[in-house]
């Protein structure tokens, strides 16, 4: 077995078939990284600087596209329109009571990029990758659930066929909300995946570009 298992074993996550399911015993105080076992596989690049920071704090400079956020944005009402979110979940009044339209929220969502490796046709989470998504843990204690949601959008590279990859992305996709279900604390039902495959390439002159497999997420409030 692979030491991807071995790591999210000691680490309190159980992994079921080909995804990894975060259990709600996993203490981010308790997760130590340099305990990971070294993996014999490509270094991960150097993730953009406090990614996850740009999620809560969405106007510093250091958020546009392509820098510490995302390559694309989408906003609430494209959301709803994928058919990631259902509309009666987002549909609120404003304080006159009039409910305000989802057509209408077109601001971009708080965003960003995970750039994520996974090896060849697979969905588990590598010890080699667990950095961003345990700083990211972190960070997402401090958002209220009771009313906020996370979108995960899974992306591909452009090698293969459509269906393959939207799946292949789902896949990945949910293996990182797992792993955020269970290591922040987030209800399951608060987090949406969604596979997107290369439909949003972030280097469409490159499609086999490694840096188009991420992970996207957004924070719904």
């Amino acid at each position: 077995m692979k030491t991807t298992r071995a790591m999210l074993m000691a680490t309190g996550i159980v992994v079921w078939g080909a995804g990894a399911f975060a259990q709600s015993v996993v203490t981010l105080d308790s997760f130590n990284l340099d305990d990971a076992p070294a993996a014999a596989v490509e270094p991960a690049p150097a993730p953009a600087a406090a990614p996850q920071s740009c999620l809560l704090n969405p106007d510093q400079p250091s958020c546009g596209a392509g820098t510490g956020g995302s390559s694309r944005t989408f906003s609430l009402s494209d959301v709803v329109n994928l058919g990631i979110i259902e509309r009666s979940e987002v549909e609120v009044e404003d304080a006159q009571g009039t409910v305000v339209r989802v057509e209408d929220r077109v601001d971009p969502l708080p965003s960003i990029d995970l750039e994520i490796l996974f090896d060849y046709d697979s969905a588990d989470l590598r010890s080699d990758q667990m950095a961003p998504l345990v700083a990211l843990a972190r960070d997402l204690q401090g958002i209220d659930f009771n009313r906020a949601q996370l979108v995960l959008m899974g992306h591909t590279d452009g090698v293969g066929s459509a269906a393959y990859n939207r799946a292949l992305s789902y896949r990945r996709a949910a293996s990182v909300a797992s792993f955020l279900s269970g290591a922040a604390n987030i209800p399951l039902y608060r987090i949406r995946s969604s596979g997107m495959g290369f439909d949003y390439l972030r280097f469409p002159q490159d499609p086999a570009h490694p840096g188009n497999r991420r992970v996207q997420i957004l924070l719904v409030e």
